[in-house]
């Protein structure tokens, strides 16, 4: 009898081993099951009383019908702001099947051939997206109690954790966790196979010229006298979808500047051997150039561009507007147009410098070419 009951122990032994064995594998699947749903960032420490819940991935159900510019700096806003709770986000990319000048065809399949997106962002067509994400919980946008996401506000790291709603069961962002999460995701955005032709690899300013059906009068801009500052022999990088805007200013420059030192190069899509086969590699080999400048002036009407701006704040680079239709007050205010607004509703970033002021000239030309902080 005793004989019986020592098997009997031993059975029971064996099955608990047996047991504990399957949970552990079991836990290990689930994890490696999670990990393959989502690649984990790095992000600030939370403490126990700000725990994250994880619901393996949300969805950002939004048409982006707008230039190349605008629709990364919301990818890049939306990429951190799920990741500020540690998930991954799935958004859809607008296909134009229509020539544009300025938002070209810009087909997701050779978009991906040279963007390298952030670890927590899939950009989906509009068919896989609807496709793969049904039931997701939902990033919302233009709902009752938030910024709206017009004026750019949802592209600009300093305003755009306003413009949008993580579900219910997730801690909002605020400002600072926000930030923190838009630098990373910012950090793993790459660009490859870009084709420079004969743009150096690193040691330029971009002059970015946007004219085309924003082109206004030159006398509304103080591009030449900004380039007239710029320390001699820098290499500076013309990018325009307008050369004879771009022309015009640099003929000025040259007029004024009788022993100009610039080294003017061209890089731009709308280059003259332009057509819509290669829109796409040109509008990737410019907005490449923007993120490797040491600094980068801006001739755009309203103190915007959405492609140099969204550059500027990926890459930490300076950028100097040059638009200052209130030249002729006596105190110009420290910022004009779009970024007056951004200023007026949280803070304009750091990275924006406006040449309506004369004392943000300074503080541009510092920034970017003495290597000091300000």
């Amino acid at each position: 009898m005793q004989t019986v009951h020592i098997i009997a122990a031993l059975f029971a032994i064996l099955n608990l081993v047996t047991f504990m064995t399957w949970l552990g594998s079991s836990k290990t699947d689930s994890t490696m099951l999670a990990t393959s749903r989502r690649n984990a960032l790095v992000l600030p420490e939370r403490t126990a009383a700000t725990p994250v819940r994880r619901v393996n991935g949300l969805r950002y159900d939004r048409a982006l019908e707008t230039g190349f510019g605008d629709r990364i700096s919301v990818y890049m806003s939306i990429a951190a702001v799920a990741a500020t709770v540690n998930e991954s986000v799935y958004v859809w990319w607008y296909d134009c099947q229509t020539y544009s000048e300025h938002h070209a065809v810009l087909c997701l399949d050779k978009i991906n051939l040279h963007v390298k997106w952030p670890a927590n962002l899939y950009v989906l067509s509009k068919e896989a997206f609807d496709r793969e994400t049904a039931g997701l919980p939902e990033i919302t946008y233009n709902t009752p109690g938030l910024l709206a996401s017009t004026q750019a506000f949802d592209g600009v790291y300093t305003t755009a954790w306003k413009t949008v709603r993580l579900p219910g069961m997730l801690t909002q962002p605020n400002k600072l966790a926000f930030e923190q999460s838009y630098r990373r995701v910012c950090a793993q955005l790459e660009f490859r196979d870009v084709q420079r032709h004969g743009v150096p690899a690193s040691g330029y300013t971009v002059l970015h010229v946007r004219g085309g059906d924003k082109r206004t009068v030159l006398t509304e801009f103080n591009t030449v006298a900004v380039l007239q500052q710029i320390p001699p022999a820098t290499t500076l990088v013309v990018v325009t979808d307008d050369f004879l805007c771009a022309a015009d200013i640099l003929r000025e420059y040259r007029l004024r500047q009788h022993n100009a030192s610039l080294h003017i190069v061209q890089s731009s899509v709308a280059a003259p051997s332009y057509n819509s086969s290669t829109k796409h590699n040109k509008l990737i080999r410019d907005f490449a150039v923007l993120l490797g400048a040491d600094a980068i002036i801006q001739h755009s009407v309203s103190a915007w561009l959405a492609f140099s701006n969204t550059a500027s704040m990926i890459r930490q680079v300076p950028l100097l507007s040059t638009w200052r239709p209130d030249a002729v007050t006596p105190i110009p205010q420290r910022y004009t147009g779009l970024l007056a607004f951004l200023q007026q509703e949280e803070d304009c970033p750091s990275e924006f410098f406006s040449s309506n002021s004369p004392s943000e000239i300074v503080r541009f030309l510092d920034k970017a070419y003495v290597k000091t902080k300000i």
